[in-house]
């Protein structure tokens, strides 16, 4: 004790030591109590700092995303789960109650709800309207991360799929009017496409009177409009069949490098801004697939690397042999608009797109991944990527190679 101090001043500064330790020992009393009811806490909870880094988990939460982690499909379930919604979270937006299906290597489907809230700096008390006070409130306050609960209702979701024949009965229906639809359109499409390049070679040929520069525009303009519209009602058919089940695969022995190549070269004669590179160190590798479709998935990459690259540049494809697993890897990288994080993990859904491609003015139709993805994984390949918006996306495709005997 200080000499100095009087009998008084030495037992009020005695007093305010105890006061210190028993507030400090309250606090970590406090906090012992909190983390055990957090970590007791049946449902998930996740916190996220500003730069969207856990940095806290409970057990379900870790335990869940631990084993997600494990596998290109579990990483893209979290991009759902987790990481999409901590980014709204993180940007002002409080969601509740978002449904995730997740779906594992065994095709088994687990149901979650997810919300997601933001975390101010300042702790934030809810006022009775009456009871007004100055104190802050979320709309001045500075967000410093943010929380992810999820809960699951497989079990719930089980009952009321069994119970959704009406549910079912509806979405046939839309499927079926679809189907109609774009039957429908399909025989005037193709006529009117017909003509258009009936026309186109005329002009070739000089058979024709010579047209404007502002006709030629015109035409292609048509040539354009026909073709999107083509491309459409085939997407919407062949969604719909793949809806009813009814999507025959008529599979073949083929190089996949030469499929590749071919649907490289016809996307590089319509496409002068940007370099489509391919590169592949064996000269072939032998799929069985089919032929068809798998072209259709290449040219939706293709044609998709090049559409969310308004600038141009180069456009790399690349074939590798994996040994250990026994497939081909390709990859198409862009050096586009890139796929937002918050968007990522839908991004292979029915009519989704990114809204960056929106604000870019680029058009589609939402169904080329989402087909490319059904298409490959009925194929036994899988489908993936890695972006980062303004920087690029890179796909990857992997498909089984075909044991070929040594002769």
């Amino acid at each position: 004790m200080h000499p100095h101090l009087s009998a008084d001043e030495q037992f009020a500064a005695l007093n305010q030591n105890d006061a210190a330790l028993l507030n400090e020992h309250d606090e970590q009393t406090s906090l012992q109590l909190l983390n055990a009811i957090f970590q007791s806490i049946h449902d998930g909870v996740t916190l996220f700092d500003t730069q969207q880094h856990i940095v806290r988990e409970n057990r379900p939460a870790n335990l869940l995303r631990s084993r997600l982690e494990q596998s290109p499909q579990g990483r893209q379930a979290l991009q759902a789960l987790l990481y999409a919604p901590a980014c709204q979270a993180l940007r002002g937006h409080h969601q509740q109650d978002i449904s995730v299906t997740i779906v594992n290597e065994r095709s088994e489907q687990s149901e979650y709800l997810v919300t997601a809230s933001p975390l101010y700096q300042q702790a934030y008390v809810a006022q009775h309207p009456r009871r007004h006070t100055s104190r802050s409130t979320p709309e001045t306050m500075t967000i410093g991360g943010a929380a992810v609960a999820w809960h699951d209702i497989t079990p719930i979701a089980m009952v009321v799929h069994q119970d959704g024949s009406a549910m079912k009965e509806a979405e046939e229906l839309k499927d079926e009017f679809i189907s109609i639809a774009a039957h429908e359109l399909r025989n005037p499409l193709s006529v009117l496409q017909g003509f258009v390049e009936l026309f186109q070679r005329q002009m070739g040929r000089q058979h024709t009177p010579m047209l404007t520069e502002e006709q030629r525009e015109s035409l292609q303009h048509i040539d354009q409009a026909t073709r999107r519209l083509v491309t459409l009602t085939n997407d919407l058919l062949d969604v719909t069949r793949l809806q009813a089940g009814h999507l025959e695969l008529v599979e073949e022995v083929t190089d996949l490098v030469s499929l590749v190549k071919r649907v490289t070269q016809r996307h590089q004669s319509i496409t002068p801004d940007h370099q489509l590179m391919i590169i592949a160190q064996d000269p072939f590798l032998i799929v069985s697939i089919d032929v068809m479709l798998t072209e259709q998935v290449f040219t939706n990459l293709l044609t998709n690397a090049i559409k969310y690259s308004p600038g141009g540049g180069p456009i790399q494809i690349t074939l590798e042999k994996q040994v250990e697993s026994q497939q081909v890897l390709i990859k198409i990288k862009d050096q586009g608009i890139g796929i937002p994080a918050c968007q990522q993990a839908q991004i292979f859904g029915r009519f989704v797109r990114a809204t960056n491609a929106q604000s870019h003015g680029l058009c589609g139709t939402g169904l080329g991944l989402y087909l490319s993805r059904e298409l490959i994984k009925r194929q036994g390949g899988d489908i993936w990527f890695q972006s980062q918006e303004g920087q690029g996306t890179t796909f990857f495709v992997a498909l089984p190679l075909l044991a070929v005997a040594d002769t």
